[in-house]
Order: structure tokens, then C-alpha cells, then sequence
């Protein structure tokens, strides 16, 4: 896509977006820096925000459930370095060269949206099987009725949780662990390497559900250079791949949304699970 179109509809989501909730903002990691020395470490920080303009949020168990690292060697619980209350990141040693995958959860959180806002958030994630769902349903599945007897607009109540992952790349090597599964029921998966890739060249990437390959999904690609913000869409096809064409270098995130309807909790009518993967480009 041509950084022109892009433009056009980053500043078209600013004005669909604008005042939505953090159920609608992004949500990624940072690693500082993405290229760590062996046995060096590395500041590991979460952010929110819209259009990769975020606050940090502390890296702390009240957000944060499972923290993990996957290298060769296999996985590590770093849930011990995840303190029960902090104002920043934490400081993750980095012992053995090669790709280290980290992977974060965080706890469910809910938030009920307005018929606009949820209106504006299916369309910018790209969530038209769930407009279509509502639309046959006459509105959001759940406690409708009793809303309309209350004479309150549609309810929109909708659990959500994040899957995040960041690639580092360790002593100046990677490796296979950079496509491997984490197990997050959402997850973003490269199928080529790029902690070695050039930028401006297309890059796959494959998204998962539950380990399976999930077919029309929006993924964004989002960088920032020179104090604008570029983002990049595409959709996945039925074998669950898109083709991004990164065209600069720094650090990338990438970000995905699912949504289910939920019809076992009357006091639920949506959970939507975010997948998010950062790296750097060299």
C-alpha cells in the first residue's frame, strides 16, 4: 500500500476512533533494546494507545497473568519478575544468543460501548462478520430486551484480553524459535525470519486462533518515523496468511482483533481476544 493511502486512512481512523475506550486502543510490548549482547538485558515495557502514540502501563499482575520466554531451549515462566504492583517495566537477562520469542497475558477486562463507538470500532478492526451478526439479530446478542424495557439503547458489553509477543534478537543471532506457537489463543506468527529481513521487501505472516489458521482477519502493521505514524492493512486469507510490505526500518507492531458472541453469560454479549507482535527491522 502506498504511503499516501495509508496516511489517508490512519487519519480516517482518528476521526472514527476518537474518545473510544481502551477496549478499542492498542496494546504492545517494548523491548529496550531489541538487540541485546549476550548476557546483556533488556527493559521490557507495555503501552496503550491509539495510532502507536501510547502511555506506558506498569508490568505488574494487575494486568499481566502469564509472562513467558521461548528460546531453543524451551519455555521459561517469567511470571516471578511480573511484581504485584509497579509504575514501569521490568529487566529481563538475556543469557544464550539466538531469538528469544517473549509472550504476555493479560487478565480479561470488560467495557460497555455505545452503539457509535462499537459501530466505529467493528468498522476499524475490520470486524464485518459481527456487524452482519448484530444486524440479523436486530442489535448486540444478550440483555437487549431488558435494556429496551428500561428505555436504554443497545448494550454492547464485551470481555476482552491481550496476547502480546515481542522478538529479540540476542548476541547478533536468531533461529526456528521465531515461528514457533506460543499456545495464546490469538497470536501473530512470522513464516520468514525478520529479525534478518530488509525493509521495503513483503513479509508473511500467519494469524492463529487456538492454534488454527484464522481466514479474514485484519491484521495493521503500524512504524513510526520522523513523528508519523504509518499503518498498514491487510486481510488474511482463508489459510490465515498476510503479505505486509514494511517499508522502513525501527521497531514494527502489528496488531489483530477476533470477536465471538457470548450466549452462556446474560451478563455478556461479546469477548474479542487482541493479538499484538513487535520487533525491529534492521
Amino acid at each position: 500500500m502506498r504511503a499516501d493511502k495509508c496516511l489517508a486512512v490512519f487519519l480516517t481512523s482518528i476521526l472514527l476512533l476518537a474518545g473510544l475506550p481502551a477496549a478499542a486502543h492498542e496494546f504492545w510490548m517494548t523491548s529496550t533494546p531489541f538487540a541485546v549482547p549476550t548476557g546483556g538485558t533488556a527493559d521490557v515495557n507495555l503501552y496503550v494507545g491509539q495510532f502507536f502514540e501510547g502511555d506506558s502501563i506498569p508490568l505488574s499482575a494487575q494486568y499481566v497473568t502469564d509472562f513467558h520466554r521461548y528460546t531453543v531451549a524451551g519455555a521459561e515462566d517469567l511470571i516471578r519478575l511480573v511484581p504485584r504492583s509497579s509504575r514501569g517495566g521490568v529487566s529481563v537477562a538475556f543469557k544464550t544468543p539466538g531469538a528469544h520469542v517473549l509472550a504476555i497475558d493479560t487478565h480479561p477486562n470488560l467495557v460497555t460501548l455505545s452503539e457509535d463507538q462499537f459501530n466505529y470500532y467493528l468498522a476499524d478492526e475490520g470486524l464485518s462478520s459481527i456487524k452482519q451478526l448484530r444486524e440479523e439479530r436486530g442489535g448486540s446478542p444478550g440483555a437487549i430486551e431488558a435494556a429496551k424495557s428500561l428505555g436504554a439503547t443497545k448494550r454492547n458489553r464485551e470481555q476482552y484480553r491481550r496476547h502480546i509477543k515481542a522478538l529479540v534478537r540476542v548476541g547478533g543471532k536468531s533461529d526456528e524459535t521465531v515461528f514457533m506457537h506460543t499456545g495464546q489463543r490469538l497470536e501473530i506468527v512470522p513464516l520468514a525470519d525478520p529479525l534478518f529481513w530488509q525493509a521495503g521487501t513483503p513479509h508473511k505472516f500467519r494469524v492463529l486462533y487456538e492454534g488454527k489458521q484464522l481466514a479474514g482477519v485484519l491484521v495493521k502493521a503500524w512504524n513510526k518515523q520522523n513523528m508519523q505514524t504509518l499503518a498498514i492493512r491487510a486481510v488474511a486469507n482463508d489459510e490465515g496468511l498476510v503479505s505486509l510490505n514494511l517499508p522502513f526500518r525501527g521497531m514494527w507492531m502489528l496488531s489483530a482483533v477476533h470477536m465471538l458472541p457470548v450466549t452462556d453469560d446474560p451478563a455478556l454479549d461479546w469477548q474479542s481476544l487482541w493479538a499484538n507482535l513487535s520487533f525491529e527491522l534492521d
